[in-house]
């Protein structure tokens, strides 16, 4: 009989008490990818020991030859921007705009993708700690949470709206 050992998951639905739940029968190893970076970041929920309440996540791992680097665009050192580089990170966009809004050149000629998720960094890796723009995905699809609260804000009756994403 076959048996399955190993499962990959990717995405932030994933609910941390479905995770642990599932590393006591297999290894669990979830991803942090998109279409621009894939296969740059993993987590082992397999080698995860849990916190009291059984909430926490594993800390995210760069796959090797993958460089990351935090943005200046926190007020605080360990949290930033997530930049990557390396051999999985797309070439770039057809459009040019685009690729100027999307990817830096560093002062060594080091191409960065800018991928607007924030990372926090630990001693052991790092964890997802937010967007750095007022964008959230809904069904796969990039909703900006501001023109959500203007329209709220624009209905009769409502005087002031918010969005957490």
């Amino acid at each position: 009989s076959h048996t399955l050992k190993v499962v990959f998951t990717w995405g932030e639905a994933l609910r941390a008490r479905t995770a642990q739940s599932w590393a006591r029968r297999v290894h669990l190893i979830d991803l942090l990818i998109a279409s621009e970076y894939w296969l740059c970041l993993y987590a082992d929920w397999t080698k995860f020991e849990q916190s009291r309440n059984g909430l926490a996540r594993p800390n995210f791992q760069a796959v090797s030859d993958v460089q990351i680097r935090l943005g200046e665009n926190s007020h605080e050192a360990n949290i930033g921007e997530m930049l990557l580089s390396g051999p999985f990170v797309c070439p770039g966009y057809t459009n040019q705009q685009l690729n100027d809004e999307c990817f830096i050149i560093d002062g060594r000629g080091m191409r960065w993708y800018r991928t607007r998720d924030c990372l926090e960094r630990h001693t052991r890796g790092y964890t997802f700690a937010g967007r750095s723009d007022e964008m959230v995905k809904v069904a796969g699809e990039w909703v900006d949470t501001r023109r959500v609260v203007e329209s709220l804000c624009e209905l009769p009756g409502v005087e002031e709206a918010c969005m957490h994403g």
